[in-house]
């Protein structure tokens, strides 16, 4: 599938946990930049838009999210084992700024290797939150 290599992603992933530094004050762990290649879509009506809602945040918006389909395997987050989700960092060119997404769930697709990849549900994050 030729779609699954249209666009050019960074994802933003955690290396290791972040802690409490002396003071209290909380330091993030470090970071790695993966490049990736996929497609970010809009959810459609229907079942995808249903499924979005159900994993979106409160006070976030449908508007606000994407669907990414990539080969490349995503991370969601996880509080039991204390694993931080990945972050998308996609270039948009109608507003010359980097868009930042958190990947809230991940379904994978497991065909011939052809069609195999992972649809991950994407939110639009804060963007000072990353900075």
């Amino acid at each position: 599938m030729k779609i699954l290599n249209k666009q050019a992603f960074t994802v933003r992933r955690f290396d290791s946990n972040g802690y409490y530094d002396s003071a209290g004050k909380w330091v993030d762990g470090s970071t790695t930049n993966i490049n990736i290649r996929g497609s970010l879509q809009p959810p459609a009506s229907g079942k995808e838009s249903s499924t979005m809602q159900k994993v979106l945040p409160e006070s976030s918006r449908l508007e606000d999210s994407r669907l990414l389909y990539t080969r490349s395997e995503l991370r969601t987050g996880n509080d039991r084992t204390g694993e931080t989700a990945d972050y998308v960092v996609f270039y948009n060119p109608h507003t010359n700024t980097n868009d930042i997404y958190e990947v809230m769930k991940v379904d994978p697709w497991y065909a011939i290797k052809q069609l195999s990849h992972f649809k991950g549900y994407l939110a639009l994050v804060d963007r000072e939150k990353l900075s």
